[in-house]
């Protein structure tokens, strides 16, 4: 003989006590979940948010355009020098024509310092471009080296990726670097994709009668070259980046340092764009936070939607 089902109190007309309990149990557990779900998207929201804000902050803070007020650009360079006073380390100012890299360039008595210290002397993520701390600050050494972030959106040195393509290393030349109370010329010689354990390569310790060898070395390693004359008088710059991706490959453009200034042939609109922008790459940061509540709210409003539907066929 079949059990049967639960059903009202017969004489009157209640439901049993078990199944109210069980009811009542369902209903709750129901609702908790229901309000688990709703707290874990606002959740997941604010978590998103803040992230999207937290990236927009560092790369705000990378951008050229902040430190521009200090750039070394008529005389007699007073703008500099007051960035100098808020950071005694800072020793020069690099710029590569026909990209974003437009930054100060400091020094410590160590290569870690600047990693994540912007050119006021405070803490950032975003650091500040460096010279080697075994290097001279005069750049009077044979060779010197400036490091700096690998960084999206053509941000700190991110922009030397783009050497990669020849077009791009056939029609960027010259650069300028001011230090000493003097503007120098950038002429670019060679793009090397070079390895960041590689001694020869990052090598501060060439002396001038050893920059010729040094020189030729450089060239075997480059993926691209352009003729220029270096002798024992001569001073070589690198600026080294990291590559995209947990490697040791670096991108590294190799410049001589002149007496010589050279006239930037880029137009202002092409040095903030740069080259191969992409449109959602423009948007700014709260964009994004409205796309990632609108995509929450659609995927709760579904998954409550199909609860409601299971539970009331």
């Amino acid at each position: 003989m079949r059990p049967s089902k639960v059903h009202p109190d017969r004489e009157t007309g209640e439901e049993a006590l078990p199944a109210r309990l069980a009811r009542h149990t369902i209903r709750f557990f129901d609702r908790l979940a229901d309000w688990f779900l709703l707290i874990f998207f606002v959740l997941l929201v604010l978590f998103g948010g803040y992230c999207l804000w937290d990236t927009h902050r560092v790369y705000q803070a990378a951008s050229p355009t902040v430190l521009q007020t200090y750039k070394p650009e008529r005389k007699p360079y007073t703008s500099f020098a007051s960035l100098q006073k808020l950071n005694p380390e800072i020793i020069a100012w690099v710029q590569v024509y026909g990209t974003k890299i437009d930054y100060p360039v400091a020094q410590a008595t160590n290569n870690d310092k600047y990693l994540n210290t912007n050119a006021k002397g405070k803490f950032s993520l975003s650091g500040t471009p460096f010279l080697d701390a075994a290097n001279a600050s005069d750049f009077s050494d044979a060779n010197s080296i400036i490091y700096g972030h690998h960084m999206e959106k053509h941000l700190m040195f991110g922009d030397l990726e783009r050497f990669k393509k020849h077009k791009v290393f056939k029609t960027h030349k010259y650069g300028d670097l001011y230090f000493g109370g003097k503007h120098h010329g950038l002429k670019i010689f060679a793009f090397i994709e070079g390895d960041a354990y590689d001694s020869t390569l990052y090598n501060t310790e060439v002396s001038h009668s050893e920059i010729t060898s040094y020189y030729s070395h450089l060239l075997g390693a480059a993926s691209y070259t352009r003729a220029v004359t270096i002798d024992p008088d001569s001073h070589i710059v690198l600026l080294s980046t990291c590559a995209s991706g947990l490697t040791n490959k670096r991108y590294i453009i190799v410049a001589k340092l002149t007496d010589q200034t050279y006239k930037n042939p880029f137009s202002k609109k092409s040095q903030k764009t740069g080259a191969g922008s992409a449109f959602w790459k423009t948007l700014p940061w709260w964009w994004y936070v409205l796309l990632l509540i609108a995509i929450a709210a659609l995927i709760f409003w579904r998954v409550m939607k199909k609860r409601k539907q299971a539970h009331h066929p």
